[in-house]
């Protein structure tokens, strides 16, 4: 089985234990998370496949080959609207809002934070950078379903950068005490 025919979504059951649910159109499966199954769909990203933007590949491109400071802490970002390649931070629209949000889902650009560099789970060349699992929480109701994960110089406003994006495995919605499970994977090729 590949694992790029399947959807995946974190979940938590009602006992509380976390869990992914995997499913592909037909039926679906909990798949624990000590299971070997969970490792091997977290290190699969070819179903979560992101894009770097504009502001993300020049910033990189400054930082490596001119010397510009690097970016000291990464922001994620939830969406209801779909960014594109050309997205600057200041003309994403669509933001969620709800208590809980923007909280502290923040990656230090270090290898605490990033701690895996290795080439891709799909056997290819290119190298990827994988973060820690970050979580939020809902204290109340959000106002709109969450889409897309955007990882920003900014954790709030628009004075920063926009440097990739990745669909959520579903749209989600929290509402009071939900949690939402995020990691994110940047590959070059």
């Amino acid at each position: 089985m590949k694992a790029t025919t399947w959807r995946f979504a974190h979940h938590r059951t009602v006992d509380g234990e976390r869990c992914l649910i995997w499913g592909n159109g037909i039926g679906e499966v909990q798949v624990p998370v000590a299971s070997p199954e969970y490792t091997e769909a977290l290190n699969d990203r070819g179903w979560q496949n992101n894009a770097l933007a504009d502001e993300g590949e020049s910033s990189m491109l400054d930082v490596y080959f001119r010397g510009a400071t690097k970016i000291s802490t990464f922001y994620g970002r939830l969406y209801t609207t779909t960014p594109t390649e050309t997205s600057a931070l200041t003309s994403l629209t669509g933001e969620v809002v709800g208590t809980g949000y923007p909280g502290t889902v923040s990656w230090a650009s270090n290898s605490t934070d990033f701690p895996t560099l290795a080439k891709t789970a799909s056997g290819n060349t290119d190298y990827q950078v994988t973060s820690l699992t970050k979580t939020w929480t809902a204290g109340n109701t959000w106002t709109a379903n969450a889409a897309n994960l955007v990882l920003a110089t900014a954790q709030t406003g628009t004075a920063g950068l926009h440097i990739a994006w990745v669909a959520l495995s579903a749209p989600r919605s929290l509402i009071n005490t939900d949690t939402l499970d995020v990691s994110v994977a940047i590959s070059l090729a």
